[in-house]
């Protein structure tokens, strides 16, 4: 978004803005928008480099386009997409995903499966994969 507007920022400093400012925007956040939190939820990742190193950014928003949660890793794999869709859950417990629509990383399937097993037919998560 700044590189629109044309402000030159390096990485490393979004990188340490990401860790001074989340958790006073994640608290506010949580504060004010929590009813309205839907229960469509978009989750993709994209390849960022932060501090000389890429990382992937996971996030989820939900078809308000708040945004629910966000993650980097190192690696785009079964244990980071679960990682992050267990943050992201427990960042609104109360609000649980109906829907998930992803991108075409395989590794979000394998993991709503398995959240699908722990919660029973009755809660059960929608996946929604273009690619299928």
């Amino acid at each position: 978004m700044l590189a629109e507007r044309g402000v030159t920022v390096d990485a490393s400093t979004i990188h340490r803005w990401v860790r001074k400012f989340r958790p006073e925007i994640q608290k506010r956040a949580q504060a004010r928008h929590r009813s309205s939190r839907g229960p469509q939820w978009h989750a993709d990742e994209t390849y960022i480099r932060v501090g000389g190193r890429w990382r992937y950014l996971w996030r989820a928003v939900d078809q308000f386009d708040q945004l629910i949660d966000f993650r980097p890793t190192a690696r785009r794999d079964a244990k980071a997409a679960g990682a992050f869709l267990h943050q992201a859950r427990d960042t609104v417990r109360q609000y649980q995903p109906l829907t998930i629509i992803t991108d075409r990383a395989h590794s979000y399937a394998k993991v709503i499966g398995g959240i699908n097993d722990r919660l029973g037919p009755v809660d059960m998560i929608r996946h929604i994969d273009p690619s299928i």
